[in-house]
């Protein structure tokens, strides 16, 4: 049988990394959990805000994009990585859109107006997100930063990929489902844990990090879930791709 100090220690650890806690409750607990899970705490994501990371400095940057349609939200992600004699981390920041004609969310209630008056938030003309948009904060960071590789869902943004390439850009297919997501994500949220994945403040991203919900499959597989999410998480789903 396992310790008291071991189920403590587990039970702790459930308690910081919301990714264990339904494998505590399953085997330690003995009760019938879902496959569902939240996987980042708004505190959590808060702590690991920097608003000064230097993306000069940075090893290697790769963009990603998450495409929406009428009432939904589109994003735009960079990740980057530095390496220091004393640690690796890593820093990512988004640019989100959506249209005005979306039908399910007033957009002059808060907090939608005030990200979109603080310019968090880009709202785009007509009843369709405007991917010209997008496009244009797509090139917008391969001027800034110098990305050049690009990571999309081919189901959805072939289109753009391909547009992207006429431009100098490497764009790279990302498959959304289980195998592919697994790795990145698990590695994202350990990066996370550990104080060494940090974000800017970008309360449009907070908010989507805080609402992202993983789903394991039979084998254990960990994906992020659009259905299962309280809410939008377009922004973090392009963080976790990237």
């Amino acid at each position: 049988n396992p310790s008291l100090e071991y189920m403590r220690e587990q039970a702790s650890r459930a308690i910081q990394e919301p990714s264990f806690k339904n494998n505590f409750i399953r085997y330690h607990c003995n009760l019938q959990v879902s496959s569902s899970l939240k996987l980042i705490e708004a505190k959590t994501w808060s702590e690991n805000q920097r608003d000064h990371l230097d993306w000069s400095q940075a090893d290697k940057i790769v963009g990603a994009f998450d495409l929406g349609w009428r009432d939904d939200f589109s994003s735009v992600a960079v990740v980057g990585r530095w390496v220091t004699d004393s640690a690796v981390y890593y820093g990512c920041q988004a640019r989100h859109f959506c249209c005005e004609g979306t039908s399910n969310r007033a957009l002059d209630a808060e907090p939608f107006a005030s990200w979109i008056r603080d310019g968090w938030l880009d709202v785009t003309e007509g009843n369709t997100t405007d991917f010209e948009r997008v496009q244009d904060a797509i090139l917008g960071y391969m001027d800034e930063l110098g990305v050049r590789q690009f990571r999309f869902d081919p189901a959805n943004a072939r289109q753009l990929g391909q547009i992207l390439g006429t431009h100098g850009a490497t764009p790279v297919e990302f498959f959304q489902n289980a195998s592919r997501y697994n790795e990145p994500l698990r590695d994202m949220l350990a990066q996370i844990k550990d104080g060494r994945f940090h974000s800017n403040s970008d309360p449009v991203l907070a908010w989507m990090a805080s609402n992202l919900v993983g789903v394991e499959d039979s084998k254990g597989q960990l994906f992020p879930s659009k259905h299962k999410s309280t809410e939008k998480i377009d922004g973090i789903i392009a963080v976790i791709m990237a």
